[in-house]
């Protein structure tokens, strides 16, 4: 236990030139050489967001790739190494040091682009993400809001003659006919306008 067959060198019976191809045209004495396994361990720091694969027993000098999958709405963070950041990469390739080997890997929200505008200069838009004022857009406004953020859109009127008709999507479907209206953001891009009318 504990030991692993590296499967690349074979020497001759003398225990020092390396075959690299074999022809079996006479008699040969091969030697299989044994390296110790090391432990390789993968820690995920967040408890949603998507699953790490690669731990498992290594010899040393070996090619190990340490793979994160994110699940819909996140975004792989990095693997770190005793508080080092090592790769970015949600595929990350390494040799397998003369040791065990620890990579801890960590999953964050993903930002998606909101887009809000407005049907001529009727009136202002008022945005809230997670309750927390992002600005007054005028004709056009594009902002990246994370996955699962509380979004409030308010639409204010410029003058009493005007009528609020609603918020629509980029296909033109009526969301909500309410001047405050609060969703959460889903995973992809969203767009949405305010209409009014005169009365």
């Amino acid at each position: 236990m504990g030991w692993s067959y590296n499967g690349i060198k074979l020497f001759d019976e003398n225990g020092t030139k390396l075959v690299e191809n074999i022809t079996l045209s006479e008699r040969m004495t091969l030697k299989a050489v044994f390296g110790k396994a090391h432990t390789f361990s993968i820690v995920n720091q967040s408890t949603v967001g998507g699953k790490l694969t690669g731990a498992g027993q290594y010899a040393a000098g070996q090619t190990v790739t340490a793979k994160a999958i994110p699940d819909q709405g996140y975004q792989f963070a990095g693997w770190m190494q005793n508080g080092t950041l090592v790769s970015t990469a949600e595929n990350y390739s390494f040799t397998m040091p003369n040791q065990d080997y620890v990579l801890t890997g960590s999953f964050s929200l993903k930002p998606y682009k909101l887009t809000l505008s407005r049907n001529g200069s009727y009136g202002d838009i008022e945005l809230k993400v997670n309750g927390q004022e992002v600005g007054f857009p005028s004709d056009l406004h594009e902002d990246y809001v994370k996955y699962t953020s509380t979004v409030e859109i308010t639409a204010v009127s410029k003058s009493d003659d005007l009528v609020f008709m609603g918020w629509y999507d980029e296909d033109g479907r009526l969301v909500s006919s309410m001047p405050i209206y609060q969703f959460t953001m889903p995973y992809n891009d969203y767009k949405l306008i305010a209409k009014w009318k005169n009365k």
